[in-house]
């Protein structure tokens, strides 16, 4: 159906601005508004029948003629109005924000209470309309309504948007407006509304009072090449002039680009891309050419992905399952842990909008994660538990972090690269198990096959095998790990972590309890100190065995004993292995016995007795001055 006034143009009518009314946009959040008045309506007047069936069809019922008029041409034309009784307003219309505390009763027959956010059309005395949502009871228009005021505006997307939720009051206008309308038909529409009303309803046009801002053309340098650029191929310069002619997007073209000027109703294009997906919309989707993805072939994984699949290929080679936990935790988590307040697991970042505010945090530990896996696996029937997890921790930095907020449209700066890399916190990959119940399955043909505490230790030492690396251990106190039974990883003097059994007081807090060993360690800081590993040099020699236990103090630790034994005995020595560890009244209070097996071959000779007691002697010559300990008869 073509309606008349689609047939051309409409012409407003000669009239003059009404004297007693003037229109003033105070609020930033509008731009532009028209006022049509009107006298002398007939209120006996009927909506015409085209109208009611195109208002009937659209599922709006029928009201008055100057209410059906706005909700028509808002069907139509996608710009709404609202119609005023102009005996029940006062004073000069305006556009503003709610003063505080003010309450409008709206046409549903509701007193809303409005917030300084909020945008109302007042006059002189109060609020007649929320803006952009609901018009106000108050002045409605009515079956005794002789005087209209039509209204059209322009307002801000996101204030009708939060407005309209804020109140939990949806509307046919506010959904367009939330949506963006044309601001170069506002007037059109209001003076098309009078045309009608005075139409049908033998109304008269008193005046037109306009307000508006200033607006700037939406202008885009379009270069032809960014189309290729974005979908991977070309379209013609003639394609690409036709489809803008067709949407309406005028343009000068000059050495391969254009200068683009967007149409009025068009506010969602503003920058190259759009206008890219506009051209590829007309000239058709399924148009596009398929074709395969270029591969570039690359050097695969980098040396240090390479070393931490291998440090967790091994794990699983120990008997280890892989673990993922969320790396949230909650200051709670931190605190079950035992740690003291200068400890650097308490350098917590929070998130600025966490899942849950129950788990506000970055992690700075793998090890509460762990605990709580372990929780649900014991609950669940799981009686041994053997398992790790990689990842990363988040610790704050102390340095102050310079706010930098770089442009979306290009390249940030290498100097804003560095303050946004210098905003982020330090993430050091770590690596973390947890061991409960028996290694394997135990039976008649075995002995207890329970984990103890030197077992986190042993597959740590594992782990830096596999890495080519040997590592120092001491007894150290360092929560959530039990006192006596902790273990201090270090590499060349660097800590890089701790293992042994946990802390029976920390356990309890996370649902744990019995014994349960574990390890946590920086793998950042393991892969530094990697080596390569070269493969053996095998010898046909035969072996020499000797036997050797020192009695040395209680808190002298194999680990340390091994290293001197391997320094003094030289090339000929290779392995060297602790095989017992005796504990007796008879050795003297606080002293222990290490026994260790060493094993002696050179490679291209045979070994004389005499250059094994050679050997022998310098060994425990050595260990009684590096440890104090003697030769244990």
């Amino acid at each position: 159906v073509v309606n008349e006034h689609l047939l051309g143009s409409p012409k407003p009518p000669k009239v003059h601005f009404y004297p007693k009314l003037k229109t003033k946009i105070i609020s930033k959040s509008a731009s532009k508004i028209a006022l049509v008045t009107l006298t002398d309506y007939n209120t006996d007047s009927r909506t015409p029948i085209f109208m009611q069936n195109r208002l009937a069809q659209s599922g709006i019922r029928l009201i008055s003629l100057p209410v059906d008029i706005t909700n028509y041409l808002m069907l139509e034309i996608g710009q709404p109005l609202h119609a005023f009784d102009a005996d029940k307003v006062s004073g000069n219309i305006q556009i503003r924000n709610a003063k505080k505390g003010e309450v409008i009763e709206t046409l549903d027959h509701v007193k809303r209470k409005l917030n300084e956010t909020d945008l109302v059309i007042a006059d002189g005395k109060k609020a007649v309309s929320i803006a952009g949502v609901m018009g106000g009871l108050e002045s409605e228009i009515t079956g005794k309504t002789k005087n209209v005021i039509i209204e059209s505006a322009i307002f801000d997307r996101g204030t009708i948007s939060k407005t309209s939720r804020s109140l939990k009051l949806p509307s046919e206008a506010s959904k367009r407006f939330e949506r963006g309308t044309d601001p170069a038909i506002n007037e059109f529409c209001a003076i098309l509304a009078a045309q009608y009303l005075a139409k049908y309803g033998n109304a008269r046009i008193k005046g037109i009072a306009i307000d508006k801002k200033p607006s700037k053309t939406q202008n885009i340098t379009f270069h032809k090449s960014e189309f290729k650029r974005l979908t991977g191929f070309d379209l013609s310069p003639n394609q690409i002039e036709k489809i803008f002619k067709d949407l309406g997007i005028q343009f000068a073209k000059s050495s391969g680009k254009y200068k683009i000027s967007t149409p009025s109703w068009r506010f969602d294009l503003n920058n190259q891309a759009d206008l890219v997906e506009e051209l590829i919309r007309i000239w058709g989707y399924d148009k596009i050419p398929s074709r395969l993805p270029q591969t570039h072939l690359g050097i695969g994984l980098t040396d240090s992905q390479k070393k931490i699949k291998a440090l967790s290929i091994k794990m699983a080679s120990l008997g280890s399952n892989e673990v993922l936990n969320y790396p949230f935790i909650s200051q709670a988590q931190i605190d079950n842990l035992g740690v003291n307040k200068s400890d650097k697991r308490r350098q917590l970042v929070r998130l600025a909008n966490p899942l849950s505010e129950e788990a506000p945090y970055l992690r700075t530990s793998l090890l509460p994660g762990l605990f709580t896996a372990a929780t649900r696996n014991i609950s669940r029937g799981i009686d041994n538990v053997s398992i790790f997890e990689q990842g990363s921790a988040f610790f704050s930095s102390n340095k102050s972090a310079k706010k930098v907020s770089p442009k979306l449209l290009k390249r940030p700066s290498n100097k804003e690269l560095d303050d946004l890399n210098g905003s982020l916190p330090l993430q050091p990959r770590l690596m973390a198990g947890l061991f409960i119940g028996n290694r394997g399955f135990s039976g008649w043909h075995k002995k207890d096959n329970s984990f103890q505490w030197h077992h986190p230790i042993e597959i740590v030492d594992q782990l830096g095998k596999e890495l080519g690396i040997e590592i120092t251990v001491k007894n150290v106190q360092f929560a959530p790990f039990h006192p006596g039974r902790c273990a201090e990883i270090s590499i060349g003097g660097v800590v890089i972590g701790h293992a042994g059994q946990f802390n029976p007081s920390s356990l309890e807090k996370y649902g744990l309890l019995g014994n349960v060993f574990g390890f946590e360690i920086d793998i950042d800081l393991l892969i530094q100190e990697s080596i390569s590993i070269t493969a053996p040099v095998f010898s046909v020699m035969p072996i020499v065995k000797e036997d050797l236990a020192f009695v040395v103090a209680q808190d002298v630790s194999a680990s340390s004993v091994v290293k001197t034994i391997k320094e003094s005995a030289g090339v000929v020595l290779e392995e060297v292995r602790l095989f017992d560890v005796y504990e007796g009244s008879n050795l003297g209070l606080g002293k222990k016995s290490l026994a260790f097996n060493l094993r002696f071959r050179a490679s291209d000779r045979t070994l004389e007795t005499d250059e094994i007691a050679k050997i022998r002697v310098k060994v425990i010559k050595a260990v009684e001055q590096a440890h104090g300990g003697s030769l244990r008869s």
